[in-house]
């Protein structure tokens, strides 16, 4: 099978980020560890593991950061070489031939191991086995020697990872279930009050996505979306920011809307909630200057290497918290229908992903789909991901079978 692959090689990732930081992010792919190679597709693990053929495969930002040498070190423990990248993935079931989305996360089911406390309780982002079991070490589908991932032609998933789409469900809507799902699970697990102040630090995808799950789910009064580009602020007016600005006028913005005093470069009170989609040092800084004492400030998505300087979230008593995948989730009252059961003071539970499915259908998510290229092109597909702002982009994906026919029932795609 077609695929691009990742060997260890310290040199290629040392030249790589060395190459991304001089002439920008993408431009790695070019002399960095990925290659597009021919080789035989990971032998089946079990009966339990399914093949799937991906239609479409998103470029993550965590991906980026990972071929520009940007992510930490720390969490190669939890990679498993050689191994194909690609988590955010709509596919044909090959035994089915229905259309599915995965939730790449390999927890304690899909390692052949009896569950741990968290994982029994279906919170498989908190497993702790992510190194052990059947498998060779790997966070996610896409990290994993063993399972193959989207950017293949072919790849495995375990049976309890995939969910079927609806036949109205276009494949752009269902490229970012997997994304907006992690949106969602950062939203709710520090779900905004009813007529708080909610700051989103950056509007790519992820910062896009959370907006739209603070949108579904809470009601705040006001929700402050920086952005650095024309067509992001357009989206984020799209699915319902009340106030979008340049980074640089993000702590006036809340300064007038909190009431709050500058103090040195800090605010006397701030948001109540603010969503850091960035996960720069910089970013994280300035996120806990402009948010209340007291307040939340919730990390989103893989955050880059850096020093931060922690000093006013100590004495401004800031709860931060780290958003990794998802899991189940609390549902708050008026999304009864998602609900798989009911909970306390009126909440309901629910899967993640159940809702990112029903939430990216009904938002027309796969808007912020912008440009979609074979594997083959991949130093060009990558540059555009690593460019996707000032190109007027959000989210790049692969056609893994752009030149083949995958059949689902009677229907041809690609």
């Amino acid at each position: 099978m077609k695929a691009l692959q990742i060997e260890k090689n310290l040199l290629r990732f040392g030249a790589a980020a060395l190459l991304a930081k001089t002439k920008g992010s993408g431009k790695g792919a070019s002399i960095g560890p990925l290659r597009y190679v021919d080789i035989p597709m990971p032998g089946e693990i079990n009966e339990k593991w399914i093949e799937i053929r991906p239609i479409l495969s998103g470029i993550c930002g965590s991906d980026l950061s990972m071929l520009d040498g940007k992510s930490s070190r720390e969490l190669e423990s939890f990679v498993s070489f050689p191994f194909i990248p690609g988590h955010e993935v709509v596919g044909i079931r090959a035994d089915t031939k229905k259309r599915v989305v995965i939730e790449p996360l390999l927890g304690c089911i899909s390692r052949g191991l009896s569950p741990c406390e968290s994982c029994l309780s279906g919170h498989h982002d908190r497993c702790a086995n992510l190194a052990f079991g059947d498998l060779e070490a790997g966070l996610q589908i896409g990290y994993c020697t063993d399972t193959s991932g989207g950017w293949a032609e072919s790849f495995f998933a375990h049976i309890s990872q995939i969910h079927e789409i609806p036949e109205s469900m276009n494949d752009s809507d269902a490229l970012l279930v997997e994304p907006a799902a992690c949106a969602i699970h950062a939203v709710l697990q520090d779900l905004p009050d009813p007529g708080s102040t909610v700051v989103i630090l950056g509007a790519g995808t992820l910062g896009l996505l959370t907006l739209a799950a603070v949108v579904e789910f809470a009601k705040p009064k006001h929700i402050v979306v920086a952005a650095k580009y024309g067509h992001q602020k357009n989206f984020a007016k799209e699915l319902g920011a009340t106030h979008v600005v340049n980074s640089d006028k993000v702590q006036a913005i809340v300064r007038s809307l909190t009431k709050s005093r500058l103090v040195g470069d800090t605010l006397s009170n701030g948001a109540d909630t603010t969503f850091d989609c960035v996960g720069s040092s910089a970013s994280i800084e300035n996120s806990i200057a402009i948010t209340r004492p007291r307040g939340k400030l919730v990390l989103v998505g893989m955050p880059s290497k850096g020093k931060i300087d922690l000093t006013f979230l100590w004495q401004r008593q800031i709860q931060m918290h780290g958003a990794y995948t998802y899991g189940i989730e609390q549902v708050p009252p008026g999304h009864e229908n998602s609900a798989v059961a009911k909970g306390e003071a009126g909440f309901s539970t629910s899967t993640t992903f159940k809702l990112a499915i029903e939430m990216s259908s009904k938002m027309g998510l796969g808007r912020l789909h912008s440009a979609t290229y074979s594997l083959e092109h991949y130093e060009e597909a990558l540059l555009h991901a690593g460019q996707a702002g000032s190109r007027g982009a959000i989210k790049i994906a692969f056609a893994p079978n752009k030149n083949k026919k995958i059949q689902r029932e009677e229907t041809e795609t690609l």
